[in-house]
């Protein structure tokens, strides 16, 4: 388990330095013309998250304690996570011309689509239907509004000026919220790294903390009282001790 904590570790800081000096090297670079992609940051969030799970790895690798299998699998699955915003990143594009668009998904893989097939529209967030098929172009595009507005004016030209059909979607909120799709995002994505980290917490403490690292000593209580749940205990020398949500 050492030997995989400490293969994953090194191989992933090595490859996320290099896409770091990559991406500082790069961060000025300019978008090719009539094209949308993921904002650089998303990538850059994918570097920072690689290397925070990636680091506590090696130092597993090189300890001269056992490895905590949980804490191992845990932070390898959080470096290959990481990954999926740089896929991500370098992956999905659209670039697109007079007649429509190509998409380039996670995979890789190319679609073609034309604004005549357009169905429907949906501008807070721009997704656009073609039938029951819908394409998102969230809010970390870059280059998203040129494309709008280029996918309207293309639109009208082949359908004598008429507008894109918008489409009516179910509000929650009520309205209530002027962007209830980004913020909902936002409070998911706390949720989820909540719960990633909490297990991770949990799991390198008790890899760190053993009961080897633990100090015995003998003390003389005089007295002793339960307070809020707790068990305070009094030294001679009037020192006391609690021992937190104490069971009888």
């Amino acid at each position: 388990m050492k030997t995989l904590a400490l293969a994953v570790g090194t191989v992933a800081n090595v490859c996320s330095v290099a896409l770091l000096i990559n991406y500082l090297k790069n961060r000025k670079r300019k978008r090719e013309p009539k094209s949308v992609e993921l904002s650089p940051f998303i990538a850059l969030i994918g570097i920072i998250l690689s290397l925070v799970f990636a680091f506590p790895l090696t130092l597993i690798g090189f300890s001269s304690k056992d490895a905590n299998g949980a804490a191992v699998a845990i932070l390898t699955f959080g470096v290959a996570a990481s990954y999926f915003f740089i896929i991500a990143q370098l992956n999905i594009k659209i670039v697109y011309d007079e007649e429509g668009f190509s998409r380039t998904n996670f995979f890789g893989r190319k679609k073609r689509y034309l604004y005549n097939d357009v169905t429907g529209i949906d501008e807070d967030g721009l997704k656009l239907w073609f039938g029951s098929e819908r394409v998102n172009v969230g809010i970390n595009y870059e280059g998203r509004s040129e494309f709008k507005k280029y996918l309207k004016k293309r639109w009208r030209t082949e359908h004598n000026g008429a507008a894109v059909p918008k489409v009516k979607k179910a509000d929650f909120f009520k309205g209530n919220l002027k962007n209830p799709g980004k913020i909902t995002a936002r409070y998911v994505a706390i949720l989820i790294f909540a719960v990633a980290v909490i297990p991770l917490c949990h799991s390198i403490s008790r890899y760190y903390f053993t009961p080897d690292d633990l100090e015995y000593k003998y003390l003389h209580i005089v007295s002793y009282k339960e307070k809020d749940g707790d068990l305070i205990l009094k030294e001679e020398n009037g020192k006391t001790y609690s021992i937190e949500e104490y069971r009888k």
